[in-house]
């Protein structure tokens, strides 16, 4: 915080920077008799702009359980978090890490994105673009549990009517 004119006045005009979270503006009034009674005033500021979106930009369509989340903000006392559509956030929204469900449908250059507030404002929007919905992002699946499939063997080969399947999973 810069005071910008006034200074020495009853009245001070203050520059605030973006990076400010709180303080005090503490006056004095003097005159020849001497300093007269210390007050202050306590200003708090409107968050700033969270950090970077850690999770995941690659998910399979129903994926369920992805986390997102952002580090602390300081003086930011809730996050409100927005996800793509046919996605849901089952646990978090208002805290810094949420966990998503994702719907059954594949989609591309989705977005996950976050805002810090407190009583005084809200921050800019983060953002995560780029998110893609897809079978692609899967890997092999057994049913519905995903799986790494380290070998598999058919027989007997040739086949006329039935095969073995064998695998390690």
């Amino acid at each position: 915080v810069t005071i910008v004119s006034g200074q020495g006045t009853s009245m001070i005009t203050v520059d605030v920077s973006g990076a400010f979270v709180s303080g005090l503006i503490t006056v004095t009034g003097t005159n020849n008799c001497g300093a007269g009674s210390q007050r202050s005033l306590s200003i708090i500021g409107a968050p700033g702009q969270p950090g970077i979106i850690n999770g995941l930009s690659n998910v399979c369509p129903g994926q369920s359980g992805v986390q997102y989340d952002v580090a602390t903000v300081s003086g930011a006392t809730n996050y409100t978090w927005t996800v793509p559509s046919g996605a849901t956030i089952v646990s978090g929204q208002g805290t810094k890490t949420i966990i998503v469900n994702y719907g059954p449908n594949p989609a591309n250059n989705q977005v996950v994105s976050v805002r810090a507030s407190n009583a005084c404002g809200q921050s800019g929007l983060r953002t995560l673009g780029g998110i893609s919905i897809s079978f692609s992002n899967c890997g092999p699946r057994i049913g519905n549990a995903s799986s790494t499939i380290s070998q598999v063997v058919l027989f007997p080969n040739p086949a006329r009517e039935n095969v073995n399947i064998q695998f390690s999973s």
